[in-house]
């Protein structure tokens, strides 16, 4: 608004000078310090309407960064409570962009609109001068001119919208694979696939490319527009103010007034016209964003359908019972058929059977990961549907086949579960797990930094930590998905003999496909096809000369080749 009253004192001070013109210099000179104040008047308006102009970032800063904080805040606590069925059709690195490209979006907004409104205040000023000068067609012709506006800048930001959301899909994309690929960079390595990877990282790129130089072509052509919007309504007004100052209706300061508002009014509508451009640019940019706050997040902090807090699981060991449970991926594929299955409170169950039997899927399940197709799944006496799934995950000790760990020291990766422990609880239990002398060996002890999805460990450290991990919870249930895959034989040894006593008093399920681990619970489910087919103890399976039984003699004459091939190699 002070932008737009500045022109005011400057046709008052050119009025003044022309009324002063064929007096007598003393006359000048009295007037002298009135020309002097309205120059001043002048170039102070323009001073405090640039000041403010420049100023207003650092008004609405804290406002900004506010609502940047809060937004990404929203948007990574609803990511977190997403099911894992979304994330497993998901990949993270776009996951991530689509963050930060939400948050420089509203950014944008933000900053759009709260240039918006001094600029309609300062039309509005531009208008009122204008009428106020008696010059209908100027009004006229300035009204029509941000009509004129309004239409090229609608239309073009549809346009710029719909190359916006190409880009903005193009952007992900080359995100997404950048991140796959640097999470994979080991692989790419030993494959040399270095160049197939950069191959398809180039097309990305180019694609992306096209598709911003397509949006700069449709916001180039927006200017070109609005540049001849701005030159149609400078050579009218022109010519009616030069009409007017003819006929003796305009003052030579009103004319100065008049030029000088057309000149300046291309400033406030071009930053309006282009505030909705980006506005519209933006939007595009969110919607990614936008969608993922669509998708339902699951019940894990719900006590039940009522919302209220309900009664939470027992803290002892509950039985767990999966009646006709039936399992599908969203591709088709069948996992479980009907699968009933029942593990005694405070008992051990193990679950063996070949790949792709269903036996990580029944892990995922208890967990509630991912929910059955049909059928239910009972702890205790409360179906799975019905429990608060961060109740069932706080009693559950959980080591996954696939253990990744966090950028972090080994002994925040160990309490990730329960960081309030004590030094001294990580350690322990790190000794039960077997890694703590290993721990301590390494330069910064339980502080050393194991690195991104913890690659600095070996598979084998990192199963056992991930071990520590579940003990370090005292957890009333344990679901340990091949807890001893890359452990040596007799680490495994150690390790199966220390859990066994861990788990003593403890319903605790035991998915492996080695048999010398199944072997030592109290009973054992052979799972194939989606069904259990067998189920029993040790000894009872192998009197049944099933499949169990055809599996242990396979894998006992397996071992017992190994040793004796490793006998051999040390006498020779």
């Amino acid at each position: 608004m002070v932008l737009a009253l500045a022109p005011l004192a400057l046709k008052a001070l050119i009025d003044r000078l022309a009324g002063t013109q064929g007096e007598g210099t003393r006359s000048f000179a009295l007037l002298d310090h009135h020309v002097l104040l309205l120059a001043l008047v002048y170039v102070g308006a323009l001073c405090l309407g640039r000041l403010l102009s420049d100023f207003r970032p650092l008004l609405v800063a804290a406002a900004e960064q506010r609502l940047h904080a809060r937004l990404s805040r929203r948007l990574f606590g609803h990511v977190l409570g997403l099911p894992a069925s979304f994330h497993l059709d998901r990949q993270t690195g776009a996951l991530a962009h689509s963050l930060t490209q939400a948050t420089t979006a509203t950014q944008v907004i933000l900053s759009a609109l709260m240039q918006a409104l001094p600029l309609a205040i300062e039309l509005g000023t531009v208008v009122l001068v204008l009428a106020h000068l008696g010059q209908p067609q100027l009004v006229a012709i300035f009204l029509i001119s941000g009509v004129a506006y309004a239409v090229i800048y609608r239309g073009g930001t549809l346009r710029i919208r719909r190359r916006g959301k190409v880009v903005a899909q193009g952007s992900l994309a080359a995100q997404a694979f950048l991140a796959d690929s640097m999470l994979n960079v080991e692989t790419i390595k030993c494959f040399s696939a270095e160049g197939v990877v950069r191959q398809r990282f180039i097309a990305l790129t180019e694609a992306l490319q096209s598709g911003w130089v397509d949006l700069h072509r449709q916001r180039a052509g927006l200017a070109a527009a609005s540049t001849a919007v701005f030159a149609v309504a400078v050579t009218a007004s022109f010519v009616v103010s030069l009409e007017a100052v003819a006929n003796g209706t305009l003052s030579v300061g009103g004319f100065v007034l008049t030029t000088v508002y057309i000149l300046q009014m291309v400033r406030p509508l071009d930053t309006l016209g282009g505030a909705v451009r980006d506005i519209g640019q933006a939007i595009e940019f969110i919607e990614p964003a936008r969608r993922i706050l669509d998708e339902q997040v699951e019940h894990a902090h719900q006590r039940d359908s009522a919302g209220t807090q309900g009664s939470k699981l027992p803290s002892r060991p509950l039985d767990i019972r999966l009646s006709g449970v039936h399992f599908s991926y969203a591709q088709g594929t069948t996992v479980l058929c009907g699968l009933d299955l029942h593990i005694p409170a405070g008992g051990t169950m193990a679950i063996v059977g070949p790949s792709g039997s269903g036996k990580s899927s029944i892990a995922r399940l208890l967990l509630g990961l991912i929910q059955p197709t049909a059928g239910q799944i009972l702890f205790g006496e409360r179906p799975l549907h019905e429990t608060c799934l961060g109740d069932i995950r706080a009693a559950i000790g959980y080591v996954p086949q696939d253990v990744v760990l966090f950028d972090d020291t080994i002994a925040n990766n160990v309490a990730i579960g329960m960081p309030q422990a004590s030094q001294a609880e990580v350690e322990q239990a790190c000794r039960l797990a077997k890694v703590h002398d290993l721990i301590r060996a390494q330069p910064d002890g339980y502080n050393t930094r194991v690195g991104e999805r913890g690659l600095k460990l070996s598979g084998g450290e990192r199963q056992r930590i991930a071990i520590a991990r579940a003990l370090l919870r005292r957890p009333s249930m344990f679901l340990f998905d091949e807890p001893t895959s890359a452990l040596d034989s007799r680490t495994e040894a150690e390790v199966v003999h220390d859990l066994r006593r861990i788990c003593a008093g403890r319903t605790t399920i035991m998915i492996t496909h080695r048999l010398t681990v199944a072997r030592h619970a109290d009973r054992i489910a052979l799972l194939q096809d989606g069904h259990a087919v067998e189920v029993g103890t040790h000894q009872e399976l192998l009197l049944h000369n099933g499949t169990y039984a055809r599996l242990h003699r396979l894998q006992a004459g397996a071992e017992g080749t190994a040793a004796n091939d490793g006998d051999a190699g040390t006498a020779t």
